[in-house]
């Protein structure tokens, strides 16, 4: 269980990298509704795995610094290198809604559970 859990952030590097690069060099902008709902995704990905970093710091330090630094890197990658955004005015704002409530609760759920999984 520990040689998964030490390699579980680089898949999640490598699967977060090909949608960031797929969306960002394909032309959504013909289906700005699928933009929308994988950038919603994305940002919820991205925000449950930064508040899982920040609780599990205390308890595993090195490998919350390492996510925390994949985080930052992630993040400017998206935001700024790819320059993937949904504008708020746009319709596809709502689909981008829609994903990132999902994944969020979604994730939540599973961290949760594997949070007080452990303190059993």
């Amino acid at each position: 269980m520990k040689i998964l859990e030490a390699i579980a952030p680089f898949f999640r590097i490598a699967i977060l990298g090909g949608i960031a690069l797929a969306v960002a060099f394909t032309n959504l902008e013909k289906d700005p509704s699928l933009r929308g709902l994988v950038f919603g995704a994305l940002m919820a990905d991205y925000l449950t795995w930064l508040f899982r970093t920040f609780v599990l710091f205390p308890f595993a330090f090195w490998r919350s610094a390492a996510d925390a630094v994949t985080n930052v890197a992630f993040a400017v990658f998206v935001l700024w290198i790819a320059d993937f955004r949904v504008d708020p005015n746009d319709p596809s704002f709502g689909f981008a809604a829609f994903g990132f409530i999902v994944v969020g609760f979604v994730k939540s759920v599973i961290y949760l559970c594997q949070f007080f999984d452990n303190f059993e």
